[in-house]
């Protein structure tokens, strides 16, 4: 066995007593993460920076084409790991030395059990099989940031039973039976991995929110986010699907459309992309003849979205529809949250507030029980994780 051995860390949280103890270690380290911590630089790190396609397996694969010099081992760490000092490391790589496949197992604090995987180590002639019969690190490459309790929540498109980290051990399970690879299982007590993630039951329960519909795979707005770097793309806050699921049905329709509120120029010539066929307005002070068919309000997190609310619905068309983006900041900005209360009340006001029985609308009138103006005038509100969608009578 090679006594060359690489470190490679992946990921995107920074554990900073971690990273110090691994700047002492006496072996290569070279971080692939999937987004920029100041600590990198503050120690001196070789990192590099990609994007998350396909979670540590994607920047495993990554380093072994980049970075990787062919013949070296490679010890893999997943970016939750924590270690009682650099001596702990260093004995652990000298371990494996001897071996083609170390799988690093140590103490789970979330659960209190030991969990594999989370480190393995790769020798220099086992990353040229791999490479000779599957051309590199299997990872998942519609993955583009979820992580697994995710992903087994949201996407038709991935293999459930098979997940990420499944399929990267059958193929090393193959190859080690194939060519007699050295296999080691490696127990450590001064390493605790900080495991995220739950039971898949209550994965199902947190993160249903993005599977209400299913994803549509083509989803046209989210490439145009992506090419425009507008914040509603689906690796910042996942609102192009839901756009895309209210106005697909819209797309070609001849509409006049407002959009107001921050990053509102890349938003409008992401607009202008999708709705080939409509007028996108960016100034609320321009009021169209024929009036406005949807507003798309960013938010800001200030409660002076109500007040603007309150004034642009009067100008939304009958059947129009009206979406605030983040509305989780009001939960963050330390002030009273009136506006989710005020739109609280609004479901009281979609149902009349009781003032008739159902199906039996003649009776309103009988009693001359007048409605108010949003009883009036909204149908519905539909309200997802930082974006809500009220729709006009």
């Amino acid at each position: 066995m090679s006594n060359n051995i690489k470190v490679c860390v992946v990921g995107w949280h920074f554990m900073s007593d971690f990273y110090k103890k691994l700047r002492k270690c006496h072996y290569d380290s070279h971080i692939v993460a999937h987004r920029y911590n100041k600590i990198l630089d503050e120690l001196n790190f070789d990192y590099s920076i990609i994007n998350n396609i396909g979670l540590e397996y994607g920047a495993y694969s990554w380093y072994i084409k980049n970075m990787w010099d062919g013949e070296s081992g490679v010890l893999f760490s997943h970016d939750d790991v924590f270690v009682t000092d650099p001596f702990v490391l260093n004995s652990m790589i000298d371990n494996c030395k001897k071996y083609d496949r170390v799988n690093i197992t140590g103490k789970n604090r979330a659960k209190k059990q030991r969990y594999s995987t989370r480190c393995v180590y790769l020798s220099g002639r086992l990353i040229k099989q791999y490479i000779k019969e599957f051309g590199g690190v299997w990872y998942d490459r519609y993955n583009k940031g979820y992580t697994l309790c995710q992903k087994i929540a949201h996407d038709d498109l991935y293999d459930n039973k098979n997940d990420a980290a499944s399929k990267f051990k059958v193929s090393l399970n193959y190859l080690c039976k194939k060519y007699n690879f050295n296999i080691f299982d490696y127990n450590n007590d001064n390493l605790v991995f900080y495991r995220r993630g739950s039971k898949k039951k209550c994965d199902k329960t947190l993160f249903n929110d993005n599977s209400i519909f299913g994803r549509d795979p083509n989803n046209p707005l989210e490439e145009l986010a992506i090419k425009y770097k507008v914040d509603s793309r689906r690796d910042c806050n996942f609102y192009t699907k839901w756009y895309h699921f209210y106005f697909n049905s819209l797309r070609f329709d001849n509409l006049n459309i407002l959009n107001i509120g921050e990053d509102n120029e890349k938003s409008v010539e992401m607009w202008k992309r999708y709705f080939k066929n409509s007028t996108i307005y960016s100034d609320f002070s321009i009021k169209p003849k024929n009036g406005f068919d949807i507003i798309i309000d960013k938010g800001n997190g200030d409660n002076r979205n109500m007040e603007v609310f309150k004034q642009l619905f009067k100008n939304l068309n009958f059947s129009g529809i009206y979406s605030i983006e983040n509305i989780q900041i009001f939960y963050e900005n330390g002030e009273p949250n009136r506006f989710i209360d005020f739109f609280k009340k609004r479901v009281d006001d979609i149902n009349f507030c009781g003032k008739y029985n159902i199906n039996n609308i003649e009776k309103l009138y009988n009693k001359n029980m007048k409605l108010n103006y949003y009883e009036e005038n909204i149908s519905s509100i539909c309200f997802h994780s930082g974006i809500c969608f009220i729709f006009k009578r």
